[in-house]
């Protein structure tokens, strides 16, 4: 099993179809390395993608997924292996890219989110729960004070 944490720099991708509706992330994880030939250190980056299905454009889970994989969240997805893909860069180059399979989202945190107000009943108003003081608690003679323990130097018995 892989993890993968990371912060969305953009909105999940959505793909949808007969069958429902795809979200695909792109994470990237930023390096330094030391490059002995120019003697510097420099940037390198892995490229990861993940894929969650939602089977309707309605609900709950797909608003979850929604508002979840929006730029500026921050994820935690696990998947059950990783597969490389190669792709062409806008300058020519070709890139790596490591996909997910059978991923999972573990944690979601966005904190631009702000969920929408369902309406609500009156609320009744509640009343509060007061602890019961303990008959220990007024009595300063009940408690027992003990010295603590300063000498660890005892070898360990094994």
């Amino acid at each position: 099993m892989h993890v993968i944490t990371g912060k969305l720099r953009e909105n999940a991708k959505q793909f949808p179809s007969d069958n429902g509706v795809t979200f695909n992330v792109r994470l990237s994880e930023k390096v330094k390395v030391w490059d002995k030939d120019q003697g510097v250190e420099v940037d390198q980056w892995t490229n990861y993608s993940a894929s969650f299905f939602c089977k309707t454009e309605q609900g709950k889970y797909f608003q979850f997924l929604q508002s979840i994989l929006s730029e500026g969240s921050l994820i935690v997805v696990s998947g059950e292996a990783l597969h490389a893909v190669t792709f062409q860069k806008n300058d020519g180059s070709t890139g790596v890219e490591l996909r997910l399979t059978r991923c999972r989202l573990m944690n979601g945190l966005n904190p631009n989110y702000q969920p929408q107000q369902a309406q609500q009943a009156p609320q009744q108003q509640q009343q509060q729960y007061q602890p019961k003081p303990s008959p220990m608690a007024n009595n300063p003679q009940n408690y027992t004070q003990q010295a603590p323990v300063d000498d660890w130097s005892d070898d360990i018995p094994f």
